[in-house]
């Protein structure tokens, strides 16, 4: 057996959510719209769901704007979250990839900056390509770029769009799926998928580690068993 692991970047390996917060304020104030007390990666996605096509464009176009000219050597508000490193310890023996909708030049900025570049064999952005998140098609990109026929595929996010993924992946292979959503932020996010996805809702990357123990060396098994003791 053999497993693919996709994983999402900001808001799952990464920590943005004060810079995310920080530039979708300046731009809700630029495009005169009112902005909520309370905001993260989900919030702002349900927000944006209001806004016309054009509107959506023009945010993220003013969003990538704000984030290159102000934070491109702003690291004070961006961090690893604390078990990203284990988690990627446990797991560069199997085929991993990121599959995300950071913008390939801030993704990239980001993998090098925390030097969790090596772990990867396959990064696939929104706008590589063509390609958007959740576009099942980002899968399959990363799939060829590893030369990768997995038994079993892992897919493991923060978001929304993580859900739709999943959900559209599949309906173009019967390659059995796990989506794990990680509510770091206390959102409790629930979205309708079908019976043939398995759902699980965790608050750390290492709860996942017990599901992964199949696929893993028995020397990993091993250090995982005593980690949990």
């Amino acid at each position: 057996m053999s497993v693919l692991l996709l994983l999402d970047l900001d808001g799952t390996l990464i920590d943005t959510h004060k810079h995310h917060c920080i530039i979708s304020r300046k731009v809700l104030r630029i495009m005169n719209k009112r902005c909520p007390k309370k905001l993260t990666h989900n919030s702002i996605y349900f927000l944006l769901q209001g806004f016309s096509s054009i509107e959506r464009s023009n945010f993220w176009n003013e969003y990538n704007t704000i984030d290159n000219r102000e934070y491109t050597n702003d690291w004070k508000v961006i961090s690893l979250f604390s078990d990203t490193i284990s988690f990627l310890d446990f797991c560069k023996c199997l085929d991993i990839a990121i599959v995300t909708d950071t913008p390939e030049r801030k993704a990239w900025r980001e993998l090098n900056h925390f030097g969790i570049n090596k772990y990867f064999r396959a990064v696939v952005c929104s706008g590589t390509d063509g390609l958007e998140k959740p576009e099942a098609t980002m899968v399959l990109k990363a799939m060829s770029l590893l030369n990768s026929k997995p038994s079993h595929i892992f897919l493991i996010g923060d978001s929304v769009l993580d859900f739709i993924l999943a959900e559209n992946l599949s309906k173009i292979t019967q390659i059995p799926l796990k989506l794990f959503i990680l509510d770091r932020y206390n959102e409790s996010l629930k979205i309708p998928i079908s019976p043939r996805i398995k759902f699980q809702s965790v608050k750390s990357l290492l709860a996942i580690l017990p599901h992964l123990k199949l696929y893993l060396p028995s020397t990993k098994t091993k250090q995982l068993y005593t980690t949990q003791q």
